[in-house]
């Protein structure tokens, strides 16, 4: 066998030289541009039957690790299908109220009214906005809503296209002008379409925000118009 008909040996490969990749700067905690100390020490948290409603257990949890807060949640019946009201019950330490399911000796949303120092109202779907804005109280978290005194914050959280529509923009406006502290949208994708738009709830960071502004002036009362 000649030489040139000789098979030449392969030729061992170099390892490759992975690529270095440089390291991505860590994204700035939002968490720690909220407030230090919130002006309340009990709030209810009441919840009808959007899809935000799954985000209430971590929302909760953290509201009491950080600022030590005595919550109480209220659910609509539409809400309790979305969120365990067994998991509100064990971040709060208390039961958590379903609409149409307590028996207590007062109403529930009496004994709401006088425990909590500050109302929230997340998400507020467009039907619950709508009864809101009209004094419509047929079910616990607009009858709650209704005779509390104290600041009571409303999270929108609309469907797409929902924003657009001139009805819903006046029972927002209606409910700021009645004394109702209404957050600002949020840009998201709807979980139902996946399609994105303004009407998503605020993300946690922004809320805390806007509730210590909320709950800012002890004096401030629902009903009173700004």
């Amino acid at each position: 066998m000649s030489r040139n008909s000789a098979v030449a040996a392969p030729r061992r490969s170099r390892p490759e030289r992975r690529r270095r990749i440089p390291a991505r700067k860590p994204a700035v905690d939002e968490l720690a541009n909220v407030p230090r100390k919130l002006p309340i020490r009990r709030l209810v948290v009441a919840c009808s039957g959007g899809i935000g409603a799954a985000l209430l257990p971590a929302w909760g949890a953290w509201l009491r690790a950080t600022y030590g807060l005595e919550l109480r949640f209220a659910l609509t019946r539409a809400a309790a299908e979305l969120v365990s009201p067994r998991a509100l019950s064990a971040i709060a330490g208390a039961p958590t109220i379903v609409d149409g399911r307590d028996r207590g000796a007062i109403p529930a949303h009496l004994r709401l009214a006088r425990f909590g120092e500050a109302l929230v109202i997340a998400p507020a779907t467009a039907n619950l906005v709508a009864k809101l804005a009209c004094g419509i109280a047929d079910d616990l978290v607009s009858t709650l809503a209704l005779c509390f005194a104290g600041p009571t914050v409303v999270v929108p959280g609309l469907p797409p296209g929902a924003i657009g529509k001139p009805s819903v923009q006046r029972n927002l406006a209606r409910l700021r002008r009645d004394g109702f502290h209404v957050a600002p949208l949020a840009v998201g994708p709807s979980a139902a379409s996946g399609e994105g738009g303004l009407g998503a709830m605020l993300d946690l960071p922004a809320f805390v925000r806007f509730l210590a502004s909320a709950c800012g002036d002890a004096s401030d009362r629902v009903g009173e118009p700004r």
